[in-house]
């Protein structure tokens, strides 16, 4: 694609969207119709072998002989258009053809296309609220889980779950969701990473959460590149980001780095304490003010632990921000069942304490921002049943 073209193919058999289509790209600047070759932007039907057809569509693009692809057609299947994501396809356009639709996709188009930098002014961020154990077995997980799921209930706005956990993240459990993808599909697909692909990966709770889940296993894991670039990525879909860290690692910095708040959890013992000064005092050698990015929760905190919030604090040369009392019944209780501490136990002092916990960190203000294209369709289309009706033969490539 050149500055001020974008070539465009329509390999459309519906008269009506053929005609109304090209009429709608007549009157738009900078846009050059052909009929074979090389475009940047196909626009086509599927036909009755859409699988077969969809793989052909994505060997097009890995040739480059195309682009990007906008799939018209009557409104398909989850599965089906699961798929076409997974094929390239960035855009649906339902039939019967509105020309807006087209130029507003094309819009869309062109703003993915726009240099990376101005991309990355122009696209909102999310509020990232990273959170990470002193050590293992800290109850890292319980807090950010019913975080994210009390950002939620607040109001928020649109809220994501990030479980960096490796190896086995266990996420899942606590919302009881069967995940089908992980973020190991991220990590093997980061040249076509985008909102749309990603959106496509993502796990939806009832409560409107989305989670992004750890992999059992990834030979490698994430690098600090691809950590990076999901954390960027998913920062586009949500108002609030919550990732659970896990306990503190030799890539826990980039955490702080990348996070508004990152919250260390530790419990009342002197391993806890030793870990989390040793902790602190690299994240103040680091410098450039991320120390200040740092909150400490006590978890399991009890008044006689022998160990008192006050002397901890001076320990460790920084306060507690909050105090989460010991509550292990509670906590393993929603566990067990897959629910929220608010849902589970509404009236515990830990979820009392994690509600607090979320009015003190819920952004100042919202960001209702309406999905577009495909990520809009998707969210319409989960749960539902409906079949992709028939459509003409051909796509327009070989």
């Amino acid at each position: 694609m050149s500055a001020d073209t974008v070539t465009i193919t329509l390999a459309l058999h519906n008269a009506h969207a053929r005609q109304t289509f090209a009429g709608a790209l007549r009157g738009v600047a900078g846009v050059e119709l052909q009929n074979g070759g090389p475009v940047d932007l196909l626009v086509c039907e599927l036909g009755q072998a859409p699988e077969q057809e969809l793989a052909r569509l994505e060997k097009a693009r890995l040739d480059g002989r195309v682009g990007e692809v906008f799939l018209a057609g009557s409104e398909p299947t989850p599965e089906l258009l699961i798929q076409a994501i997974r094929a390239g396809v960035s855009e649906f356009l339902p039939l019967p053809a509105r020309a807006e639709d087209l130029t507003e996709a094309l819009r869309r188009f062109r703003e993915r296309h726009r240099p990376q930098a101005a991309q990355a002014a122009a696209a909102p961020q999310a509020r990232i609220i990273a959170v990470a154990g002193a050590k293992a077995g800290t109850g890292t997980t319980t807090v950010a889980v019913n975080l994210a799921l009390e950002l939620v209930r607040s109001g928020a706005g649109r809220v994501g779950l990030l479980d960096l956990r490796q190896p086995r993240g266990e996420t899942p459990f606590f919302l009881d969701l069967e995940c089908a993808y992980t973020w190991e599909e991220v990590v093997s697909n980061l040249a076509r990473l985008d909102g749309t692909f990603l959106d496509s990966l993502i796990t939806r709770h009832p409560s409107g959460l989305g989670l992004l889940p750890a992999p059992e296993d990834l030979a490698g894991g994430l690098d600090a590149a691809a950590l990076e670039r999901l954390i960027s990525e998913m920062g586009r879909l949500f108002d609030v980001l919550v990732l659970d860290a896990g306990p503190v690692g030799t890539r826990t910095h980039r955490l702080v780095e990348a996070a508004d708040a990152f919250l260390l959890v530790l419990n009342p013992s002197l391993p806890c304490l030793a870990r989390s000064r040793s902790f602190l005092d690299e994240v103040r050698r680091l410098g450039r003010g991320l120390e200040s990015r740092v909150e400490l929760v006590a978890a399991r905190h009890v008044a006689e632990s022998g160990i008192e919030p006050a002397e901890a604090a001076e320990v460790l040369g920084r306060k507690f921000r909050w105090l989460l009392p010991d509550d292990a019944k509670s906590a393993l209780a929603a566990l067990n069942q897959g629910r929220g501490l608010s849902e589970a136990a509404p009236k515990s002092r830990l979820a009392k304490s994690l509600r607090a916990m979320a009015k003190d960190l819920a952004p100042v203000t919202e960001r209702p921002v309406a999905a577009k294209g495909l990520s809009a369709l998707l969210g319409r289309l989960r749960g539902r049943n409906e079949r992709l009706a028939p459509r003409a033969e051909g796509l327009g490539v070989a």
